[in-house]
């Protein structure tokens, strides 16, 4: 039997942002479905649980365990489904994601909780402005995209909380399937570093896949370069190595990372 993929988008756009992303599937494998957070959105939730349900729902429905991607805040969903219901996960990828969006005390690199709590207040007054903000950031160090559909501000709102609440560093050690891991070397929203730090407390199988000079939004800059990786991340395929050409970053002061309410 094919393996079924899903693949979830991140925060600040709907799914006509993946476009081109769609139009470079055909040669990947069977695609189930590309989610947007709107499409997972449930109201009178927040947080991640504004998201989840619908997610593990669309897992438990495909004939067979998924490769299950995630972009950025999406990412931060798949690996918190992928702990939940390892069951459904033959493989996960990974895309410019962390276990830990916000800065702290033996996590990855990422965005200190003051600029996180003023995006947030920033969003709830102009969510429109916030978002091309955001995805200006997002496309650095080139030009921001064409401009898409804008997700609901409830929606917005809820991703913004969920990135500020998701803490998966304990659910590293637990991963049970394949992880790869691909990141831009110029990210300007999640730093290359934390792809670093995110890989070496994965699971030894895990490959981590740079993308030299790339921003965050991979899913939109690079559509065939994620259609080929949904494709060679196929479970059945042999896993990459480490990154040969860097470093382990240094230890946190509590390496196990088990710090946070994950």
């Amino acid at each position: 039997m094919s393996v079924p993929a899903l693949f979830v988008g991140g925060w600040g756009y709907a799914a006509d942002a993946y476009a081109a992303l769609v139009d470079r599937l055909a040669d990947a494998g069977p695609v189930a479905r590309i989610l947007a957070p709107s499409d997972l959105y449930r109201p009178g939730t927040a947080g991640a649980e504004a998201f989840l349900p619908a997610l593990l729902e669309a897992l438990a429905a495909l004939p067979a365990p998924a490769l299950l991607a995630g972009w950025s805040l999406g990412g931060g969903l798949a690996l918190a489904a992928a702990d939940r219901r390892p069951d459904r996960v033959a493989r996960l990828l990974l895309i410019a994601a962390t276990p830990r969006f916000v800065e702290e005390p033996g996590g990855p690199p990422g965005v200190p909780a003051a600029e996180w709590r003023a995006f947030r207040r920033a969003a709830r007054r102009a969510p429109a402005a916030t978002v091309a903000a955001f995805r200006a950031r997002a496309a650095a160090p080139g030009p921001a995209p064409a401009s898409t559909s804008i997700p609901p501000s409830a929606v917005l709102d809820a991703g913004l909380t969920a990135l500020g609440e998701l803490d998966l560093r304990a659910a590293l050690g637990r991963l049970a399937a394949p992880l790869t891991i691909v990141h831009g070397t110029a990210d300007a929203v999640i730093p290359f570093a934390a792809a670093e730090w995110l890989q070496h407390r994965a699971p030894d199988s895990s490959d981590l896949r740079s993308v030299p000079g790339a921003g965050h939004d991979l899913p939109l800059t690079h559509p065939a370069l994620v259609a080929r990786l949904l494709g060679e991340a196929r479970p059945g395929r042999r896993a990459g190595r480490r990154d040969p050409t860097r470093p382990a970053p240094p230890s946190p002061p509590n390496p196990s990372g088990r710090t946070g309410p994950a």
